[in-house]
């Protein structure tokens, strides 16, 4: 039997808060897992996981059968946020968005603008695009079956 995931969750699963963690997805049951790396560190060390019991860290990294999801390394989050700022139709807009994005806290000063401008809600329909575009050459690669399925009729 093949398994089927949620595009969606997929794409939920990648976009895990922080830079500390690494989810997971088991090809075979469709399963997703989120490690925190302060644990994997710990497991390998010998030493005991703070989040999670070493029993499932040894499950997910033992196994074959777990994939790492694609993770911030692989995303690329500034180059989406300068493919968006070409999108942007206001040669000013654009322009501000771009100098927004030079330069230390280039990731506050693009959400501060983006919200400034009034464009959020194009930003993140364009973010979450770039990233199932990343998923599914992901799911892709790896032949893992996938649907459209919204995430609130999605079982796993």
């Amino acid at each position: 039997m093949t398994v089927e995931v949620s595009l969606a969750r997929v794409v939920m699963e990648m976009d895990v808060p922080g830079e500390d963690w690494t989810p997971y997805l088991n090809r075979r049951t469709g399963e997703f897992a989120t490690l925190a790396d302060d644990d994997v560190r710990a497991f390998e060390d010998g030493r005991d996981p703070e989040y999670m019991d070493s029993a499932e860290i040894r499950q997910v990294l033992e196994s074959n059968d777990w994939l790492t999801l694609p993770t911030r390394f692989d995303i690329h989050e500034y180059s989406i946020m300068e493919s968006f700022c070409q999108t942007v139709e206001s040669e000013q807009e654009r322009e501000e968005l771009f100098v927004a994005i030079r330069g230390r806290g280039a990731f506050r000063m693009f959400k501060h603008w983006v919200h400034r401008l009034g464009i959020q809600d194009d930003w993140y329909r364009f973010r979450e695009q770039a990233f199932e575009e990343i998923a599914v050459e992901w799911l892709e690669q790896h032949d893992i079956q996938y649907s459209r399925t919204p995430i609130s009729a999605d079982n796993s």
